[in-house]
Parts: structure tokens; C-alpha cells; sequence
């Protein structure tokens, strides 16, 4: 839901790390986030779940945002 806020406010895609030959990553970008796998300078946001999960591409950054759920409220998704 971040990501999408940043686009709508900014007008900006945002990225990440994931695989567009997985499903879920295919829908995200037909349902609007048109920067789904994309790490390169058209994004200015990349989101990732590293190190939690491995990562198809390798990307450097210069800057981070981190953004930690509470788990008790994130179980249930």
C-alpha cells in the first residue's frame, strides 16, 4: 500500500525486486504498479524483502527507507 500512495502522490513509480515470471508480481504490475521489477534509475523507490527472501536482481543503493509492521498486527496477512 506504500508504494501505491507514493505513486498516486508523487506520480513516480516505484520498484522491486521481484520476478516477473511469478504470478504475483505479473498482477501487481496489471493492477497499476507499473515499476513491478524494475531497479534502475526509472524508479526512485525500490521495494524488497531482503535478506528474508533471495532476490532475483542485485541492486545498490545509495539511501533506505525501512518500514517495520508490527508483527502482532501482520500475522493475520
Amino acid at each position: 500500500m506504500v508504494r501505491t500512495y507514493v505513486e498516486s502522490i508523487t506520480g513516480i513509480y516505484t520498484g522491486s525486486d521481484g520476478d516477473l515470471r511469478v504470478l504475483l508480481h505479473r498482477d501487481l504490475m496489471e493492477k497499476g504498479l507499473q515499476g513491478e521489477g524494475l531497479q534502475d534509475a526509472r524508479v526512485w523507490l525500490v521495494k524488497t524483502h531482503f535478506p528474508e527472501s533471495s532476490t532475483v536482481h542485485s541492486f545498490k543503493a545509495e539511501r533506505a527507507v525501512l518500514c517495520v509492521r508490527n508483527p502482532l498486527d501482520a500475522i493475520v496477512s
